[in-house]
C-alpha cells in the first residue's frame, strides 16, 4: 500500500518545489478545523487548515491551505481513526454552504485511502506539524522529535503521477514509485532533496515510463562509489522488470521497460 500523490500540471509540476512554496508561504499556525463542527466530537467527513479566504471580497488574497477528506473518520488527542481518502493541498480555502463543504483551489492531490491511519506512527504528528509550523519536516514539539509529512511519505512509500508537461519527481526514503505520465520529466534521487529536504536512504524504487531519449535521472547519494556515469551504469542489469540499478545500502532503481543497452551518460546527472 502506498499514498499516490498526483500532481497538477502549472501548479506542483516540480513535486517539491511545490511543497517548499507552499510551506514558505504558510501563515497558518493553529490546529485546523473540522466539518462538522456541530461541537458532537465527530464523526468527520472533513479536517482543513488554511486562513479563510472570502472570494467575494476584491481585498480578499487565498493563502496555502489543505483539506482532509473522508467519511465518518475521528479524531482524539494524538490519533486518527476511521476511513481518510484524501489530503488535498491547495490554496484559498473558504466554506461553501451550498455543498456545506471547505472549498480550496487544489493545486496537488494526495490519496491515502489505502493507508490504515490508526498504525501509522506518524500520520497524526504529520498533520499536527503542517497545521501548526507549516512545515512537511519533522519538528521539534513539547520537547519531541515529531515526524512530518516527509517521514509520512517515507514510511508509507509513495506513487507519483505526473502530468502531460515537464514534471519533476522524488525519491522520498521510502519505496516510490515514478511515472511522469508524459512530457519530459526529470527524477530526483537525492538525499538532499534536490536543496528542498534530506533523507537518509532512497529505498527501491521504479520508474515506470523513462524515456532514454528525452530525459534524465538526478543522482546525489554524497558517496564517491556513486557520482559518475559509469559508475552507475556498471552498477545497472538487464531484469525481467526492466533496468535494475543496484546502490548498494541506498537503495534501488527500477527502470521499466528500458534495457542497459539503451541508457547512456546522457541519461544521469549528478549533484
Amino acid at each position: 500500500m502506498a499514498v499516490t500523490i498526483t500532481q497538477q500540471n502549472g501548479a506542483s509540476n516540480d513535486l517539491l518545489g511545490y511543497f517548499d512554496s507552499w510551506s514558505t508561504n504558510s501563515t497558518y499556525r493553529d490546529h485546523g478545523f473540522f466539518n462538522p463542527d456541530d461541537g458532537s466530537g465527530g464523526p468527520y467527513t472533513q479536517w482543513g487548515a488554511g486562513n479563510i479566504y472570502d472570494p467575494t471580497d476584491p481585498a480578499s488574497t487565498p493563502t496555502p491551505s489543505v483539506i482532509l477528506g473522508g467519511q465518518n473518520f475521528e479524531y482524539s488527542t494524538g490519533n486518527f481513526s476511521g476511513e481518510i481518502q484524501s489530503l488535498n493541498f491547495g490554496e484559498g480555502i473558504y466554506y461553501d454552504s451550498a455543498s456545506s463543504e471547505y472549498v480550496q483551489d487544489d493545486q496537488l492531490l494526495i490519496d491515502v485511502s489505502d493507508v490504515t491511519v490508526e498504525t501509522s506512527a506518524d500520520f497524526a504528528t504529520a498533520i499536527y506539524v503542517l497545521s501548526n509550523e507549516g512545515s512537511l519536516e519533522n519538528q521539534t514539539v513539547f520537547g519531541s522529535n515529531f515526524p512530518g509529512m516527509y517521514d509520512f511519505f517515507a514510511e508509507q512509500g509513495t506513487e507519483q503521477v505526473g502530468t502531460a508537461g515537464a514534471d519533476t519527481q522524488y525519491s522520498f526514503a521510502g519505496n516510490d514509485t515514478l511515472m511522469g505520465n508524459g512530457g519530459v520529466d526529470t527524477f530526483v534521487f537525492d538525499l538532499d532533496g534536490n536543496g528542498h529536504t534530506t533523507f537518509d536512504a532512497i529505498g527501491d524504487d521504479t520508474i515506470t515510463d523513462f524515456d532514454v531519449a528525452n530525459e534524465e535521472i538526478l543522482i546525489g547519494l554524497n558517496d564517491t562509489a556513486y557520482d559518475s556515469d559509469s559508475e552507475i551504469l556498471n552498477a545497472a542489469s538487464d531484469t525481467a522488470d526492466g533496468v535494475y540499478i543496484d546502490l548498494g545500502s541506498h537503495g534501488s532503481i527500477t527502470l521499466e521497460g528500458v534495457t542497459v543497452s539503451e541508457l547512456s551518460g546522457d541519461n544521469f546527472a549528478f549533484v
